[in-house]
């Protein structure tokens, strides 16, 4: 569950989790809004295997966050003039999974401790 960065069809810059349930999404959206100021500019739209919003920054530059059962976790620069902004956000988001995946792994292991008494 590494961040990767690549540009995906439509030539985006794009930073993608996979393996993120869909439980995270929510979480992991307010703190990025909150860390970077961000506010909405479109409504959620829900899926039946995705979701997505699109937000901006005070400097204009637009992203996309979302969430599938394929790419998992992901950010998408709606622009070249946000690439800027993907590229400040990465390391954050690789902050957020390292924690998600220590804690996860402190549950199973804590869980499995459990599983000898």
């Amino acid at each position: 569950m590494n961040c990767e960065k690549y540009r995906d069809a439509s030539k985006r810059l794009t930073l993608a989790i996979e393996d993120v349930p869909t439980t995270i999404y929510h979480q992991w959206t307010i703190k990025i809004v909150k860390k970077f100021k961000l506010f909405e500019t479109g409504e959620m739209i829900y899926g039946l295997d995705e979701k997505f919003q699109p937000f901006s920054s005070t400097k204009g530059e637009k992203i996309s966050i979302e969430w599938d059962n394929w790419s998992g976790f992901s950010i998408v620069a709606l622009d070249i003039h946000s690439e800027k902004l993907l590229v400040e956000i990465e390391p954050y988001l690789t902050l957020l999974n390292q924690r998600f995946v220590t804690i996860a792994t402190l549950k199973a292991h804590l869980k499995e401790i459990k599983s000898y008494f």
